[in-house]
């Protein structure tokens, strides 16, 4: 299967469900295992709410660009906010409060996805994920 690409514009948290609805059809259509439709959902839905959140600090007139890329086993994206962008680093650590609203983010998304890098600027996040298809090989 050759590669597909999507790419959204969102500006504020509301429209987070659109994103969320298109990701989950697609996610049925490539035959994503339940457990990689959940991390996949978790990862791209909080690099999101980050860049709408802390990039843009919820200014209207700022976009979070998320863009896709994905074939039968492999999903990668890339979140762009319009922020100043952050330095981000190798290791991140559990807050002190496990229970803090802040602070998880970024090293559930290491956990979870396969590769996750920056740009320069650090107002681009790229993840990727892949799974294998039932035949135990990747598609």
């Amino acid at each position: 299967m050759e590669w597909q690409e999507i790419v959204l514009e969102l500006r504020e948290i509301a429209q987070v469900q659109t994103l969320e609805e298109q990701l989950q059809q697609l996610m049925t259509d490539l035959e994503m295992p339940a457990e990689k439709q959940l991390d996949l959902r978790l990862c791209l839905l909080e690099a999101v709410h980050n860049g709408i959140i802390h990039g843009n600090q919820e200014q209207a007139d700022k976009k979070v660009t998320v863009c896709w890329r994905y074939r039968k086993g492999e999903f990668i994206f890339s979140v762009t906010d319009e922020g100043e962008g952050f330095t981000p680093q190798k290791e991140v650590n559990l807050p002190e409060d496990i229970l803090a609203e802040n602070g998880r983010g970024l090293m559930l998304l290491q956990l979870l996805l396969d590769k996750i890098w920056y740009n320069e600027s650090g107002n681009t996040l790229n993840g990727q994920l892949t799974w294998l298809a039932e035949s135990g090989d990747k598609v």
